[in-house]
């Protein structure tokens, strides 16, 4: 007596469109993620700016995250990856772009166009703030990346500039950087962990009144505890002297001046003295290696 085979039942075509629909969308789900945005009002600043609620600059200066939790799907990120080729250690320049929209989750004036790197072009009506034109030499803009660690999770070191135009340009709010930590793994297409977010030191925002508030044409310095935008997962711990290396790195990336070998002032005299070279003293109001200054 053979043995019988059980009918297969069959799928029409509704139901296969359902189960592919069902293996896409979490395909999908896998591939996205969450970045929660912090932007705390400013804790002190050299002219208190901050604390003007008279003319309404305070506010201007305090307007929180705009869209306070955001999804993102993997081609967020995707622009902001290594080359195939790169090797820890490796410096690379991505499209600033995919930075910028993730950070306009802060504000949707976010803006790569640094106020204080573009010649200001005059404009024709009297009313009107001038427009930015082309950026001067050498101005250090966009982001630069390096790579911590390859193999199956990827994680990448950042650092951007980028400002927010408030008021519609009335006032440059500033920061200093903003550094990331990228942690990815590039065949499963998924971010692990990603925080991006101005250091959290002294004297990292700088900000520029252009119009009204009784302080066209003023600046002052101060320092916001936290803002940027992050994931619930942290990028795993990384030896501190690693990280040091890589900032380094980035900020040579930036700054051609980041390039010399600086010197504490009592050392620099002990060695102007040994070698008869004339020494180059720089007096610091604020921070030499970032935009808040």
């Amino acid at each position: 007596m053979g043995v019988g085979r059980a009918p297969v039942p069959k799928m029409g075509s509704t139901t296969l469109f359902l189960a592919a629909a069902a293996l896409a969308a979490s395909a999908s789900d896998e591939t996205r993620f969450s970045l929660a945005a912090e932007w705390s009002p400013i804790a002190r600043s050299a002219y208190g700016f901050h604390l003007d609620v008279q003319s309404g600059l305070g506010d201007v200066l305090d307007p929180g995250p705009s869209v306070p939790l955001r999804s993102y799907d993997w081609d967020a990120v995707a622009p902001l990856l290594p080359p195939d080729r790169a090797v820890v250690g490796d410096v690379w320049e991505p499209d600033v772009a995919p930075i910028v929209e993730i950070l306009r989750q802060l504000d949707p004036s976010a803006s790569a166009v640094l106020h204080h790197h573009h010649a200001p072009v005059p404009s024709s009506d009297p009313t009107k703030l001038p427009e930015l034109g082309p950026p001067l030499p050498s101005a250090p803009l966009g982001v630069r990346a390096t790579l911590l660690a390859g193999g199956p999770i990827v994680d990448v070191l950042l650092r951007a500039h980028v400002e927010f135009h408030l008021e519609d340009r009335a006032v440059y709010y500033t920061p200093g950087q903003f550094e990331g930590r990228l942690v990815f793994d590039r065949e499963a297409q998924r971010v692990v962990a990603f925080h991006l977010a101005v250091p959290d030191r002294d004297s990292n925002v700088d900000i520029n009144v252009e119009e009204g508030f009784g302080r066209a044409g003023m600046v002052d310095i101060g320092y916001v505890p936290r803002l940027g935008v992050r994931t619930k997962a942290i990028p795993p711990e990384r030896d501190p002297a690693t990280l040091d290396e890589a900032r380094l790195r980035l900020r040579r990336a930036f700054y051609a001046f980041a390039r010399i070998d600086w010197l504490p002032l009592d050392d620099a005299v002990l060695e102007s003295e040994r070698t008869g070279k004339p020494l180059h003293v720089v007096v610091l109001f604020g921070t030499l290696d970032d935009e808040s200054c």
